[in-house]
């Protein structure tokens, strides 16, 4: 069992701290990145195989027709997602507090939390877009204000307000810092991202074939690539919520 992890809030401790954890956890969250790269590239692979992606009026007549099973894939992602969403900071949270995880009830607690855990982030995103649209601060305030609102509502075990008021309060004098822990680590990710790019860019230049774009390799690698940056920043936002509650302790729940 771990000890107890309450050191002080800075951008650079949370992404050193999510770091560690991601690195001591690897069997659990490489089970969980394992996971969403079979159900986020698998389907896909099969509802597309043998579609000419370099012919417009193919890709044009899918469009137009649609398809019922694409739309059920994405409602099952929306659930997957949430479920991953929920196990990641439920493991951190326990981490952090030096619990043991060994009996964790997946089911049951994926059961009871989905629904308000939806309901938290399309609030959270309806708000994030209106400040955004009013005025670029507003946005840039309640992204920060509302940012450890699930992790408070999976921690603290309250309702949807309740979880949007406490993280509202106690992200009070840490909105920078949270802006911080959002940006940083963006930087080593666009550079990579870039570089992969530009890599596959000098490709087509010279072969003008786009087919590796669309294999099997470069969806599972980019799938992959985005579960463990969606796995690193899930942490880091449980790490802000613990380390600023631990210096936020005379706040009431």
């Amino acid at each position: 069992m771990s000890e107890p992890i309450n050191p002080e809030f800075t951008a650079i401790g949370v992404i050193s701290t999510s770091l560690r954890i991601l690195k001591e956890k690897i069997s659990f969250f490489g089970k969980l990145i394992a996971a969403y790269v079979i159900l986020g590239a698998l389907p896909t692979l099969i509802l597309y195989n043998g579609v000419d992606f370099t012919n417009p009026a193919e890709i044009m007549e899918i469009v137009l027709k649609g398809n019922p099973f694409y739309i059920v894939l994405n409602l099952f992602y929306y659930v997957a997602y949430t479920l991953y969403l929920i196990f990641i900071i439920d493991r951190t949270d326990a981490y952090l507090n030096g619990y043991s995880f060994d009996d964790y009830p997946y089911l049951s607690r994926g059961i009871k939390t989905i629904l308000p855990v939806i309901g938290i982030y399309f609030i959270y995103t309806i708000l994030s877009v209106l400040g955004f649209i009013l005025l670029i601060v507003p946005g840039l305030i309640v992204v920060a204000g509302l940012y450890v609102a699930i992790p408070a509502k999976l921690s603290e075990n309250i309702s949807i307000l309740a979880a949007l008021q406490r993280s509202w309060t106690l992200t009070k004098g840490h909105r920078l810092t949270i802006w911080g822990v959002i940006l940083i680590p963006l930087i080593p990710i666009l550079i990579i991202t870039y570089i992969g790019m530009f890599s596959m860019l000098g490709d087509l230049r010279e072969t003008g074939d786009i087919s590796v774009m669309l294999s099997p390799a470069y969806l599972i690698i980019n799938t992959a690539f985005n579960a463990v940056i969606t796995t690193f920043f899930i942490i880091a936002m449980t790490v802000c919520y613990h380390q600023i509650k631990y210096e936020n302790l005379d706040v009431p729940e």
